[in-house]
């Protein structure tokens, strides 16, 4: 079974934080895809954005991975599709996207950091697995 998972490209996250509640709290794991996404390369930025075929659409629940905080996990909803003019060195516009915790008050997010690159964006959540029982409040 793990490595029918392992080829599908499927991995469990643990959240921490309640930056994505009350969708998702404090220790609930969820599974997430990561086919179509790829770390430390294209992402899903450039001339294959329509043809990833990853279905990122606004509103899915995205794990996000900042270059400037490389090892850190976010997750975080898309809220905006923007597409960047081109400049003298590209050909193409090139897709930038807006993220927000659902917890607005709890979450580091595009509000914060502005529009990120594809590059950034590592999965997206597929549904949660296992709900945290303990309750929001509970400290591990």
């Amino acid at each position: 079974m793990r490595r029918l998972i392992s080829l599908l490209s499927l991995r469990t996250v643990l959240v921490e934080g309640q930056s994505m509640a009350p969708t998702y709290n404090d220790g609930d794991w969820l599974l997430v895809s990561m086919k179509g996404f790829k770390r430390n390369g294209a992402g899903i930025s450039g001339g294959r954005w329509g043809s990833t075929g990853v279905g990122v659409t606004v509103g899915t629940v995205l794990l996000v991975e900042r270059e400037e905080r490389p090892g850190v996990i976010f997750i975080k909803r898309l809220i905006d599709i923007r597409m960047d003019s081109p400049n003298r060195h590209h050909l193409t516009n090139w897709p930038t996207f807006w993220v927000e915790g659902d917890n607005k008050s709890l979450s580091q997010d595009s509000r914060t950091w502005g529009a990120i690159s594809g590059d950034e964006i590592i999965g997206k959540v597929l549904f949660r697995v296992k709900k945290n029982r303990r309750g929001n409040n509970e400290k591990k």
